[in-house]
């Protein structure tokens, strides 16, 4: 939904609205440089950023969020600043037919970027572009999916976790292109080998090689929204070893190829 404050009226052009699957669905258009004062929602909802790209300060925190983006909102109050370009977003508010599942999803304020997390948006919203008699079973599993993949990236986050595989997460961000091993990565933790790689996948929930492919992936696919370069480039500056590695590690992902993904983000 559009932007809104706590008496209920809403910030920004309010283009369209349905209803569907048990949620408020609307969709807003915001305008380059526009600024929301901290307001509040009624309702939990997720915000999917169609196009754009805008700041969101909430619980002292401020996440920068572009197209693919969504963000997690079970109440906290917030404010926003838009881009050069504004931004439009679809907003999903839960109605109290979803209770039971929002109250499984993470309590904290959560903006997510990721490849996985851009699929799911793109699917959700195509289903709201192009509705017909199975777009409510449709989109009531993908937004299900998405509450589970903003909480499980909240649960990563926030799980207490030694300090070294934080270091080992920051080294892997910074050298994924070409990571260190996993025995060079034990060996600047301090710990075994085997010990590194049990501690890394429960904490990281991957192995080293997925956590860097994750990498790779939403580096790619943010290339992918913002430039045009060629596909055999993009997968040599991401790190792969030639374009069908890349394209297969890319679906697997997030569901399309690297040339259906940049198709999608026109």
């Amino acid at each position: 939904m559009t932007k809104h404050r706590n008496d209920g009226r809403f910030f920004g052009s309010l283009v369209q609205t349905a209803s569907l699957a048990g949620l408020r669905i609307s969709h807003g258009v915001y305008q380059p440089h526009a600024r929301l004062p901290r307001h509040s929602h009624a309702q939990p909802y997720l915000c999917l950023v169609a196009a754009g790209t805008f700041e969101e300060r909430a619980c002292r925190r401020t996440a920068t969020c572009s197209t693919g983006a969504v963000v997690w909102n079970p109440g906290e109050e917030h404010e926003d600043k838009f881009g050069r370009v504004g931004a439009r977003t679809w907003n999903l508010d839960f109605t109290d037919s979803w209770n039971d599942r929002v109250e499984q999803a993470t309590p904290d304020w959560t903006p997510v970027q990721s490849a996985e997390v851009t699929w799911l948006v793109t699917g959700i919203l195509r289903e709201l572009a192009v509705p017909d008699n199975a777009s409510a079973l449709s989109l009531e599993g993908l937004v299900c999916a998405l509450i589970g993949a903003v909480s499980r990236r909240r649960v990563a986050t926030d799980r207490r976790r030694p300090a070294w595989v934080s270091l080992a997460h920051d080294r892997l961000r910074a050298e994924y292109r070409k990571p260190p091993s996993v025995g060079e990565l034990a060996q600047s933790a301090g710990v075994h080998r085997s010990h590194f790689s049990r501690s890394f996948r429960r904490f990281s929930g991957c192995t080293v090689a997925e956590f860097v492919r994750r990498l790779r992936v939403d580096w790619a696919s943010e290339q992918l929204r913002h430039q045009e370069c060629t596909l055999s480039e993009l997968s040599f500056r991401a790190g792969f070893s030639d374009q069908a590695h890349f394209t297969r590690a890319f679906k697997r992902m997030t569901g399309l190829t690297p040339g259906e993904y940049r198709a999608s983000m026109q």
